[in-house]
């Protein structure tokens, strides 16, 4: 399935129902939430997109920052990285970088348990009713030591694994720099993940 956003061409799953429904119904995918995104971004700003997914906020968001800036986009499920890598390649943008790690609070390999009808419903928790693949994780803190990468704006959607990407990055969060942190809230998934909401 093929859908336009924000001028640009996506590739999607085409028996979603979770992004592709939601496309599919309204035209579009969160509008409010990448266009407040959108906004703080600016040329040759660097962007790191955590569970990037098809590139609904990393693809955008490169337009906006040029070729000065950098989008780092993290998308951990084999088949949602490469239709991620296709629509990059699609909309000749140079200065995406596609990641396979999972963000989360350590450095190693942990299990990604993946849902066959919704593809942005993949969770870094081991639930037997789910197939699962095993991934690389590492954290921010220690990703962008590594690369010597300055974020400007984090965009994070991991299905309840909020709690432990905001653990691994407290030297980011410590530091000087000025940064905007847009993330997912929700309750029902930070409980099955083990988190207390409030």
């Amino acid at each position: 399935a093929r859908v336009q956003v924000e001028g640009l061409d996506f590739q999607v799953h085409q028996s979603d129902f979770g992004v592709t429904l939601e496309l599919s119904s309204t035209g579009d995918y969160e509008p409010a939430t990448r266009a407040s995104c959108l906004r703080v971004l600016g040329p040759g700003m660097v962007f790191l997109d955590i569970g990037a997914h098809v590139g609904l906020f990393a693809l955008p968001a490169a337009k906006v920052l040029g070729e000065q800036g950098i989008v780092h986009a993290f998308e951990p499920n084999p088949d949602n990285r490469a239709m991620l890598e296709a629509n990059v390649l699609t909309n000749r943008l140079n200065n995406v970088w596609v990641h396979a790690e999972a963000i989360c609070d350590q450095v190693g390999k942990a299990v990604l348990s993946c849902s066959s009808f919704n593809t942005g419903d993949h969770r870094l928790a081991d639930m037997p009713s789910r197939t699962s693949v095993e991934v690389d994780t590492t954290t921010v803190d220690s990703w962008c030591r590594r690369h010597e990468v300055h974020p400007d704006v984090i965009k994070m959607d991991v299905q309840g694994a909020e709690p432990q990407v905001i653990a691994g990055m407290q030297e980011l969060l410590q530091g000087e720099r000025p940064l905007h942190v847009f993330l997912e809230f929700t309750p029902s998934l930070l409980k099955s993940a083990g988190v207390d909401p409030l």
